[in-house]
């Protein structure tokens, strides 16, 4: 019996990427395509589905811990395929802790998706070749440890908007001490721009730490 899928992605051509690729599968039906949360929702509870295969990024709908765990609340049974587009390790990391098994980087070749969605299914662990590398870093990585109170104080403060000029004159600090916060915080993290830091705020189970998802809402 082929394993149903839904595909989740704010990106129209992802998904149609997706249903390309699985319908060279003989053993993956892809059953509906959701462009937002409530689409998701709405196919989910409609649509007997196994494998649901999410974008990460597409979860600033409803922040990524938050979506997946509205979802297996009312989908106990369901299994996920989590798509990345950034290398990193504490993304891996979040995926793990979060329980899920299956990740796909957006660059790897298209026949691992098949790949994920048969390890999903069958409660395996998949992690595509283009996060290989980050496995054991991954696994020794927690976030609420290794960041200290004042790099996470200026993340926040950055992630809210604020410029590191203007954080060292809230703080009363040197331009340049806090850069070096901000720097040490973002190594630490294993992120190599502003653009994936931003990229990262939006795994609330990621940064849900000493006040960082509630202070970068507010």
């Amino acid at each position: 019996m082929a394993i149903k899928v839904i595909a989740a992605d704010s990106h129209p051509l992802f998904t149609l990427g997706i249903e390309s690729a699985l319908s060279k599968c003989d053993d993956v039906d892809l059953v509906g395509i959701a462009h937002s949360s409530s689409e998701l929702f709405t196919l989910a509870a409609d649509t007997p589905c196994d494998v649901l295969v999410i974008d990460h990024c597409s979860c600033r709908w409803e922040g990524f811990g938050s979506l997946m765990s509205a979802l297996r609340a009312a989908h106990p049974h369901l299994k996920m395929v989590v798509q990345v587009c950034m290398h990193n390790a504490a993304l891996l990391a979040t995926m793990s802790r979060l329980g899920i098994g299956a990740v796909l980087h957006k660059c790897d070749a298209v026949n691992h998706l098949a790949h994920a969605i048969q390890a999903a299914h069958a409660g395996a662990i998949y992690v595509s070749p283009a996060l290989q590398c980050l496995k054991p870093m991954a696994g020794n990585l927690d976030v609420s440890c290794v960041l200290t109170a004042r790099e996470t104080e200026i993340l926040r403060l950055f992630l809210s908007g604020l410029s590191v000029c203007e954080i060292a004159r809230k703080l009363h600090r040197a331009k340049q001490t806090v850069s070096a916060h901000k720097s040490k915080a973002m190594r630490k993290l294993g992120v190599e721009s502003d653009a994936e830091l931003f990229g990262l705020r939006y795994l609330d189970a990621l940064f849900a730490i000493n006040g960082f998802q509630e202070a970068t809402q507010t």
